[in-house]
């Protein structure tokens, strides 16, 4: 009887089952939404105030600014995309007018060292595509392209022809 029950149940159930479709409803939450607390929060905000903030940013501008690199061991060429990045991200996180303004003055810095022929980096002109500069200029444009996705204003980059940097 049941094995009878059972069987029944199992050759009606496609009869009577109805698809329902179900509509992908997962939004990731909004930059600025999420606020960690605890130890590691504090630990964060810490690392916001004295290392992203607190960073001179003409040490970490200058070597784009002089061009004189030339050797194998110069990679002062990561410094800027490194904290950039982190600041952009840091800002999306928790954005205050401090973060909002190093942030803006850091692309703005950084854009105003582009080379007449778009060149983003820190070497001098016979000695590009050497040594480290590859790998300096991936993270200044991993640091500008996170400026530019990174919410909550949708900035755009202060001068356009940085978008024109391979």
């Amino acid at each position: 009887m049941t094995l009878s029950l059972a069987a029944a149940l199992l050759i009606a159930a496609p009869a009577t089952a109805r698809e329902i479709h179900i509509p992908d409803e997962f939004r990731p939450a909004a930059p600025g939404a999420v606020r960690i607390a605890g130890r590691l929060g504090k630990k964060l905000d810490l690392c916001v105030a004295n290392r992203l903030l607190a960073q001179n940013l003409e040490d970490v501008i200058a070597p784009y600014r002089a061009k004189t690199e030339t050797g194998v061991t110069d990679w002062r060429c990561e410094y800027w995309g490194k904290w950039f990045t982190s600041l952009a991200l840091a800002d999306a996180y928790r954005s205050t007018p401090t973060t909002r303004a190093k942030r803006d003055e850091g692309a703005k810095a950084l854009i105003a060292t582009a080379a007449d022929d778009g060149y983003l980096g820190t070497r001098l002109p016979d000695h590009r595509l050497e040594g480290w500069d590859v790998w300096g200029r991936k993270y200044a444009l991993l640091g500008l392209i996170t400026y530019l996705l990174c919410p909550p204003d949708l900035r755009r980059f202060p001068d356009p022809r940085a978008c024109l940097i391979a």
